[in-house]
Protein backbone atom coordinates (compact mmCIF):
# COMPACT_ATOMS: atom_id res chain seq x y z
CA UNK A 1 0.00 0.00 0.00
CA UNK A 2 1.20 3.76 -0.88
CA UNK A 3 1.84 6.37 2.16
CA UNK A 4 -0.48 8.37 2.87
CA UNK A 5 1.94 11.24 1.44
CA UNK A 6 2.32 9.52 -2.14
CA UNK A 7 -1.23 8.38 -2.39
CA UNK A 8 -2.17 11.93 -1.83
CA UNK A 9 0.16 13.37 -4.43
CA UNK A 10 -0.89 10.86 -6.94
CA UNK A 11 -4.25 11.67 -6.53
CA UNK A 12 -3.42 15.66 -7.10
CA UNK A 13 -1.48 14.78 -10.05
CA UNK A 14 -4.17 12.51 -11.18
CA UNK A 15 -1.88 9.89 -11.19
CA UNK A 16 -4.43 7.10 -9.94
CA UNK A 17 -4.44 7.04 -6.35
CA UNK A 18 -5.27 3.98 -4.20
CA UNK A 19 -7.61 6.05 -2.63
CA UNK A 20 -9.67 9.31 -2.59
CA UNK A 21 -7.81 11.26 0.24
CA UNK A 22 -10.27 12.45 2.73
CA UNK A 23 -9.93 14.63 6.06
CA UNK A 24 -12.18 13.72 8.54
CA UNK A 25 -12.43 16.03 11.35
CA UNK A 26 -14.25 15.37 14.43
CA UNK A 27 -15.01 18.47 16.65
CA UNK A 28 -13.69 18.25 20.64
CA UNK A 29 -17.31 18.22 21.75
CA UNK A 30 -17.92 14.96 20.15
CA UNK A 31 -15.01 13.93 21.70
CA UNK A 32 -15.63 14.93 24.67
CA UNK A 33 -18.80 13.67 24.85
CA UNK A 34 -18.82 10.37 23.32
CA UNK A 35 -14.99 9.42 24.62
CA UNK A 36 -14.43 5.81 24.55
CA UNK A 37 -16.48 4.97 22.18
CA UNK A 38 -15.31 7.46 19.44
CA UNK A 39 -11.74 5.94 20.29
CA UNK A 40 -12.97 2.30 19.32
CA UNK A 41 -14.57 3.98 15.96
CA UNK A 42 -11.44 5.92 15.12
CA UNK A 43 -9.20 2.70 16.22
CA UNK A 44 -11.00 0.74 13.80
CA UNK A 45 -10.55 3.37 10.31
CA UNK A 46 -6.61 4.19 10.47
CA UNK A 47 -7.01 5.27 7.21
CA UNK A 48 -9.05 8.26 7.89
CA UNK A 49 -7.55 8.81 11.45
CA UNK A 50 -3.96 8.00 10.79
CA UNK A 51 -2.04 9.78 13.92
CA UNK A 52 -4.98 8.65 16.12
CA UNK A 53 -3.83 6.57 19.57
CA UNK A 54 -6.13 5.16 22.02
CA UNK A 55 -5.29 6.52 25.51
CA UNK A 56 -3.88 10.05 24.79
CA UNK A 57 -6.84 11.98 26.15
CA UNK A 58 -7.99 11.64 29.18
CA UNK A 59 -11.86 12.23 28.74
CA UNK A 60 -12.66 12.91 32.37
CA UNK A 61 -10.76 16.44 32.33
CA UNK A 62 -10.58 17.27 28.53
CA UNK A 63 -8.68 19.77 27.79
CA UNK A 64 -10.52 22.52 25.43
CA UNK A 65 -8.07 25.00 24.05
CA UNK A 66 -8.82 28.43 24.95
CA UNK A 67 -10.75 28.83 21.34
CA UNK A 68 -12.94 26.37 22.37
CA UNK A 69 -13.80 27.11 25.11
CA UNK A 70 -17.47 29.18 25.19
CA UNK A 71 -17.11 32.40 25.89
CA UNK A 72 -15.21 35.25 24.26
CA UNK A 73 -11.76 35.70 22.78
CA UNK A 74 -9.43 38.00 20.99
CA UNK A 75 -7.70 36.36 18.68
CA UNK A 76 -3.47 38.04 17.52
CA UNK A 77 -4.92 39.42 14.68
CA UNK A 78 -7.41 41.52 16.20
CA UNK A 79 -10.98 39.82 15.51
CA UNK A 80 -12.99 39.20 18.26
CA UNK A 81 -14.63 35.47 18.17
CA UNK A 82 -17.53 34.27 20.41
CA UNK A 83 -18.09 30.74 20.87
CA UNK A 84 -21.41 29.32 21.86
CA UNK A 85 -20.23 25.99 23.75
CA UNK A 86 -17.30 23.77 24.45
CA UNK A 87 -15.41 22.06 21.63
CA UNK A 88 -16.71 23.87 18.73
CA UNK A 89 -14.64 26.81 16.69
CA UNK A 90 -16.68 30.02 17.89
CA UNK A 91 -17.39 32.87 14.57
CA UNK A 92 -15.98 35.80 14.33
CA UNK A 93 -17.83 39.05 15.44
CA UNK A 94 -15.75 41.98 16.05
CA UNK A 95 -13.60 42.54 12.61
CA UNK A 96 -10.52 44.94 13.07
CA UNK A 97 -10.54 46.37 9.41
CA UNK A 98 -14.57 46.61 9.36
CA UNK A 99 -13.75 50.22 8.60
CA UNK A 100 -10.79 51.26 5.99
CA UNK A 101 -9.42 54.67 8.47
CA UNK A 102 -8.82 51.35 10.95
CA UNK A 103 -6.12 50.22 8.46
CA UNK A 104 -3.87 53.31 8.95
CA UNK A 105 -3.22 51.78 12.55
CA UNK A 106 -3.13 48.25 12.21
CA UNK A 107 -0.49 46.14 12.78
CA UNK A 108 -0.84 42.41 11.76
CA UNK A 109 0.80 39.87 14.06
CA UNK A 110 4.24 37.73 13.27
CA UNK A 111 3.64 34.75 11.61
CA UNK A 112 1.70 32.03 13.08
CA UNK A 113 1.45 28.45 12.02
CA UNK A 114 -1.76 26.62 10.90
CA UNK A 115 -2.60 25.27 13.82
CA UNK A 116 -1.75 28.01 16.41
CA UNK A 117 -4.72 28.01 18.44
CA UNK A 118 -4.69 31.43 17.99
CA UNK A 119 -1.42 32.29 19.42
CA UNK A 120 2.06 32.80 18.31
CA UNK A 121 3.91 29.74 17.08
CA UNK A 122 7.40 27.88 17.97
CA UNK A 123 8.56 27.65 14.06
CA UNK A 124 11.88 25.88 15.35
CA UNK A 125 9.42 22.90 16.68
CA UNK A 126 7.20 23.31 13.41
CA UNK A 127 10.31 22.61 11.20
CA UNK A 128 10.98 19.34 13.57
CA UNK A 129 7.45 18.04 13.00
CA UNK A 130 7.58 18.88 9.43
CA UNK A 131 10.76 16.74 9.27
CA UNK A 132 9.28 14.10 10.98
CA UNK A 133 6.06 14.06 9.18
CA UNK A 134 7.96 13.61 6.08
CA UNK A 135 10.31 10.88 7.32
CA UNK A 136 7.56 8.70 8.15
CA UNK A 137 6.02 9.07 4.68
CA UNK A 138 3.50 11.26 5.83
CA UNK A 139 2.09 14.60 4.02
CA UNK A 140 3.65 18.13 4.67
CA UNK A 141 1.16 20.56 4.55
CA UNK A 142 0.73 23.80 6.05
CA UNK A 143 -1.69 26.53 5.74
CA UNK A 144 -4.23 29.52 7.85
CA UNK A 145 -5.77 28.58 11.01
CA UNK A 146 -9.13 27.49 10.61
CA UNK A 147 -9.50 27.64 7.03
CA UNK A 148 -7.79 29.98 4.41
CA UNK A 149 -6.90 33.33 2.58
CA UNK A 150 -10.52 34.38 1.90
CA UNK A 151 -11.78 33.18 5.32
CA UNK A 152 -8.96 35.60 7.04
CA UNK A 153 -10.01 38.36 4.95
CA UNK A 154 -13.38 38.11 5.79
CA UNK A 155 -12.67 38.12 9.97
CA UNK A 156 -10.50 40.88 9.17
CA UNK A 157 -12.85 42.82 6.84
CA UNK A 158 -16.50 41.30 7.66
CA UNK A 159 -17.79 39.16 5.21
CA UNK A 160 -20.38 42.17 3.48
CA UNK A 161 -17.69 44.49 3.94
CA UNK A 162 -14.97 42.28 2.06
CA UNK A 163 -17.41 41.71 -0.37
CA UNK A 164 -18.56 45.43 -1.30
CA UNK A 165 -14.96 46.41 -1.08
CA UNK A 166 -14.26 43.36 -4.34
CA UNK A 167 -17.17 43.84 -6.42
CA UNK A 168 -16.06 48.20 -6.26
CA UNK A 169 -12.75 47.42 -6.35
CA UNK A 170 -12.22 50.04 -3.25
CA UNK A 171 -8.82 51.60 -3.86
CA UNK A 172 -7.58 50.80 -0.15
CA UNK A 173 -8.20 46.90 -0.91
CA UNK A 174 -4.64 47.36 -2.14
CA UNK A 175 -2.89 48.11 0.04
CA UNK A 176 -4.42 45.56 2.83
CA UNK A 177 -4.98 42.28 1.24
CA UNK A 178 -0.74 41.80 -0.48
CA UNK A 179 0.06 42.88 3.25
CA UNK A 180 -2.34 39.89 4.98
CA UNK A 181 -0.95 37.76 1.76
CA UNK A 182 2.76 37.97 2.82
CA UNK A 183 2.06 37.16 6.52
CA UNK A 184 0.14 34.20 5.47
CA UNK A 185 2.43 32.92 2.71
CA UNK A 186 5.62 33.63 5.27
CA UNK A 187 6.90 30.55 7.80
CA UNK A 188 8.48 27.36 7.05
CA UNK A 189 7.71 26.54 3.56
CA UNK A 190 11.15 24.80 2.37
CA UNK A 191 10.26 21.17 1.98
CA UNK A 192 6.50 21.56 2.07
CA UNK A 193 3.81 19.50 -0.04
CA UNK A 194 0.94 21.64 -0.15
CA UNK A 195 -0.46 24.72 1.71
CA UNK A 196 -3.83 24.81 2.80
CA UNK A 197 -6.35 25.07 5.85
Amino acid sequence: MLSHRENFLRAARFRHPQYIPANVSISNASRAQSGAELEEVLSRHPVLFPDFRPGRVDFGRFPFPPHERAGELVDPWGCRWRMACDGVVGTVVGHPLADYSALKEYKPPPVLPQRAQMVTGDWEQIRRDFQARRSAGRLVSGGLYHGFFFMRLTYLRGFENLLCSCATCTPSRRTWTPSARRRSASGPAGGIDRRGG
